[in-house]
């Protein structure tokens, strides 16, 4: 290992101020880091990019947005040693808490991937065909493989990751065309499938948000 990259975000404006992320916080270790590193802080030009987390990350090692390792669904199948075949197309698919159809918590409560299992198994059960595939991947983010035009004909480009839509209705950050309606399909059929599920049910009982929508990005 070469360098080791730590990024503490948030989406506050900043008012040409560096806010104190950390404030008040202990973080010796983080402190140590710091002063035998390299340290500052990342503003994007013309404001947040939708590339989000990861799209700032492929800039930080050099990967230009318009380039095709930018592609976020590429690293989400290079994380779990994915190779992709001709005629692929990776989604990134992460579980979401929606209530009336709004996200309102973009990684499920931190559901453990252990839960997370159980769900992609049930979604390929009842929706997995030759041309359609869940992988378990950590956490709440997980990954969606189809094939040719199963999902409208097009790509994952320009679907915002869920984070950049938390408080927002799920079905308007949808993309226009046949790939928004494919999109909308398969996520009103697998948020069916995931209500059903005991893992949510039980989560429900704990009081803690169930993974009740997939957001494919």
């Amino acid at each position: 290992m070469k360098y080791v990259i730590l990024r503490c975000e948030d989406l506050a404006s900043t008012d040409g101020e560096i806010p104190g992320l950390l404030q008040g916080a202990r973080m010796p270790h983080l402190l140590h880091l710091a002063q035998a590193g390299a340290a500052g802080a990342i503003r994007s030009r013309g404001g947040a990019s939708d590339g989000g987390r990861l799209g700032l990350h492929g800039a930080l090692l050099g990967v230009r947005p318009n380039e095709a390792e930018a592609a976020v669904g590429r690293w989400y199948a290079a994380n779990i040693n994915l190779r992709l075949s001709n005629g692929q197309t990776a989604w990134c698919c992460d579980f979401v808490t929606h209530r009336e159809g709004r996200v309102i918590d973009p990684s499920a409560g931190k559901i453990p991937t252990a839960e997370s299992q159980i769900l992609i198994e049930a979604l390929n059960r009842q929706l997995g065909s030759d041309d359609r595939r869940w992988e378990v991947g950590d956490g709440s983010q997980h990954l969606l493989v189809v094939r040719g035009g199963t999902l409208g004909g097009g790509g994952p480009a320009g679907v915002r990751p869920p984070e950049l839509i938390a408080g927002q209705p799920w079905r308007r950050a949808l993309p226009r065309g046949s790939v928004g309606v494919g999109l909308r399909l398969l996520i009103e059929q697998a948020s069916k499938v995931l209500e059903e599920q005991a893992v949510n049910q039980v989560r429900v009982d704990l009081g803690e948000n169930p993974a009740n929508l997939v957001w494919l990005w």
